[in-house]
């Protein structure tokens, strides 16, 4: 006969094995994500630049926590490539190198962003055309491009936008989870948002902020394009079942 200690270790097993399965895979891997106060801190991905010579993919778990300006993942500077929210919409923005002083084109979200979940947010830069899917989905107003895209020459920040002086400012409010540069063009229509952010053979940089600990932000390209964090704290998350949702 089994013992007490017994049985109410196997009827533990057992509620655990209910919970995994309720649960499901978003319950599994990182837990971790970094909040940015918008005021000091920031991640520099220092040994990346990208040049505009080919099409390119930006993508980020992202959260807002107010209205605030703020950059996600570019190396804006009159110049570059990159997610960023403004007015309380997310948007994919990069400088057209036009005759004149130039411009940004960008798409934008249509609608505002919800502060009370993570996004998954995607760059589409196919050389011609600047698209921006959220959730999955593709949303209505994208730029076109009249020229060549005019890069910046500067590193990538997460959470904040680079300066030519070594200046930092357009600093984001909210909580970072992961990104990922990608060369080419992964998304052409709607689809389905992973759980987590992996490895593949177009990714550049992926950094996904799942350690919950030490101030190096690991990169899983394999390329060596580690980020640096200048502040931040590491926040835990839970994640939402099944459909790629993932929430505070």
């Amino acid at each position: 006969m089994m013992n007490r200690r017994c049985h109410t270790a196997l009827m533990l097993r057992n509620c655990a094995a209910v919970l995994a399965i309720a649960l499901g895979s978003a319950a599994m891997g990182g837990e971790f994500a970094v909040e940015f106060d918008g005021q000091k801190d920031h991640i520099e991905v220092d040994k990346f630049r990208y040049d505009g010579s080919y099409p390119v993919t930006i993508e980020a778990f992202a959260q807002p926590l107010s209205d605030k300006k703020g950059s996600v993942f570019v190396d804006f500077e009159a110049a570059g490539i990159g997610l960023h929210s403004r007015e309380g919409r997310w948007l994919f923005n990069v400088f057209d190198n036009a005759v004149g002083m130039g411009t940004y084109r960008f798409a934008i979200s249509d609608l505002p962003a919800d502060k009370e979940k993570i996004a998954h947010i995607a760059g589409v830069f196919d050389e011609q055309t600047v698209v921006l899917y959220v959730d999955g989905h593709r949303q209505k107003r994208q730029g076109t491009m009249l020229a060549t895209v005019k890069p910046s020459g500067l590193p990538f920040f997460i959470g904040a936008n680079p300066g030519p002086d070594g200046a930092v400012q357009e600093r984001f409010h909210g909580r970072i989870d992961a990104v990922r540069l990608s060369k080419g063009v992964l998304y052409t229509k709607d689809f389905k948002p992973p759980l987590k952010l992996q490895k593949d053979a177009a990714t550049l940089v992926l950094i996904n902020l799942e350690e919950g600990q030490d101030d190096l932000a690991k990169d899983e390209s394999g390329k060596g394009h580690h980020g640096t964090m200048h502040g931040g704290k590491w926040v835990k998350l839970t994640r939402s079942v099944s459909e790629g949702e993932r929430s505070k």
